[in-house]
C-alpha cells in the first residue's frame, strides 16, 4: 500500500504538468494576437477636487464595434492578467476597454506607500470610471455591457446604481460584497481595524499583511490552474516572459487597514434593502468553493434585485478566469451568450 502510495504521489505533478497543457498552447497565439493588433496601454488624466492628481492606465481594443465591453478588475490586478480573456473575447463584435483601478497596477497612488492597497473612499473608484466612460473616446457606443471581478464587481454595482445608463447589462465574478474573515469572527475583525484606525494606522496594511511577494500554488486561494497562478501571482511581475516583465511598480501588496473598513462598509450597505438598488439587470456568477470572499453576500445582493441571476460554477475558487480550462471556458461561455444577446437586442 506505501509502494501505492508513493507512486500515486510521484504521478500528480506529471499529471498537473500534463493537464496545463491545453491551457498553455495558446498563450504564442495571445501574443502574437497582441502584437499585430498593436495594442499597448494609455493613460488617462483625472479631473476635479478629489481625483486631479492622478492617472488611469487603461486599454483600448478598438475594432471600430458599436458595442463596447467594459472590464473593471480587481483589488491587485493588473491589466495583463486579461490578456487571456481579451484574447478569448476577440470574434465578439465589440471593442474592449479594461484599465488598472485607482490605487493599484500601473495608475496613480493614493498614499505614499505604493505596494498597499487603498482608497480613501469606493466613490473614488467609480468616478474615475464614470470620468473615462464619458470622455468623447469612448461616449459614442451605442451599447455598453460590463464584467467586473470580485472588488471590481463592487465597484460595477456601484456605478449602475448611480449612473444606471452607462451598461445594459452587467457580470460580476465573485464579487467581494462580504469580505471573508476566515476563522475570525466578523465582530472581532472589525474592532481590531477600529482600533488601528483610531491610533493612526489606516493607511498600513491590514493585519498580517504585507508587501507584494513570490507565492507558491500549493494552498492558494485563488485558482486550481498552477499554469496561470503562475503566470498572474509571479510571471507578470518577477520573469522574464513573451508579455515583458513589468517589475515591482505594478504589485500591489496585502489592502490596508482603511481598505478593509471601506470595503466592509459599502458591502453592508449595498446588501442592505434600501441601498445603492441597481435598475441594471445583472448576472452573478459564484465561485462555490471561494474563500476569500462570503458567498453569503451576493446571496443577499441577489435577494434584494429582481433582476439578478445567480449561477453557482462547481469547484471554482475566488478566480474563474484563471481556473482550469473546463472551469474558465465555462464562465468565458455565459459570458459571450449575454453579450451577443444583449447586442444583439440593441441592434434590432
Amino acid at each position: 500500500m506505501r509502494k501505492i502510495i508513493y507512486i500515486l504521489l510521484f504521478c500528480l505533478p506529471l499529471y498537473s504538468i500534463y493537464s496545463e497543457e491545453v491551457e498553455i498552447e495558446n498563450w504564442p497565439l495571445i501574443w502574437q494576437y497582441f502584437t499585430e493588433q498593436k495594442l499597448t496601454s494609455e493613460y488617462y488624466q483625472l479631473k476635479g477636487d478629489d481625483l486631479k492628481s492622478y492617472q488611469l492606465r487603461y486599454l483600448h481594443v478598438n475594432r471600430n464595434s458599436k458595442n463596447l465591453i467594459f472590464i473593471s478588475t480587481g483589488r491587485a490586478e493588473i491589466i495583463e492578467k486579461y490578456y487571456e480573456i481579451i484574447y478569448d473575447l476577440r470574434n465578439v463584435n465589440a471593442d474592449i476597454l479594461i484599465i488598472d483601478q485607482l490605487g493599484q497596477g500601473l495608475s496613480s497612488r493614493i498614499v505614499q506607500n505604493k505596494y498597499v492597497g487603498y482608497i480613501n473612499n469606493y466613490d473614488q473608484y467609480v468616478e474615475s470610471i464614470a470620468q473615462l466612460l464619458r470622455d468623447k473616446k469612448f461616449s459614442h457606443y451605442q451599447s455598453r455591457f460590463a464584467i467586473g471581478h470580485s472588488m471590481g464587481g463592487v465597484i460595477v454595482h456601484l456605478l449602475n446604481t448611480k449612473y444606471p445608463l452607462f451598461f445594459k447589462y452587467a457580470v460580476l465574478t465573485s464579487p467581494s460584497f462580504e469580505i471573508s474573515f476566515g476563522a475570525m469572527p466578523k465582530w472581532f475583525a472589525l474592532l481590531i481595524l477600529k482600533l488601528m484606525t483610531f491610533f493612526g494606522y489606516g493607511e498600513d496594511f491590514g493585519p498580517g499583511l504585507g508587501p507584494f511577494k513570490k507565492t507558491s500554488f500549493i494552498g492558494n486561494e485563488l485558482t486550481s490552474s498552477p499554469f496561470r497562478f503562475k503566470h498572474f501571482r509571479n510571471d507578470i511581475y518577477l520573469n522574464k516572459n513573451q508579455f515583458g516583465m513589468l517589475g515591482m511598480d505594478g504589485a500591489i501588496g496585502g489592502p490596508s487597514v482603511h481598505w478593509i473598513s471601506e470595503t466592509v462598509r459599502i458591502g453592508e450597505k449595498i446588501q442592505s434593502k434600501n441601498e445603492f438598488t441597481s435598475v441594471v439587470p445583472f448576472t452573478i456568477i459564484q465561485a462555490q468553493r471561494d474563500e476569500v470572499v462570503d458567498n453569503i453576500g451576493q446571496n443577499n445582493v441577489c435577494k434584494t434585485h429582481k433582476n439578478c441571476e445567480l449561477i453557482v460554477i462547481k469547484d471554482s475558487k475566488h478566480e474563474p478566469f484563471i481556473e482550469t480550462d473546463e472551469i474558465k471556458n465555462m464562465v468565458l461561455n455565459i459570458i459571450k451568450e449575454k453579450i451577443i444577446k444583449i447586442f444583439s437586442n440593441q441592434s434590432q
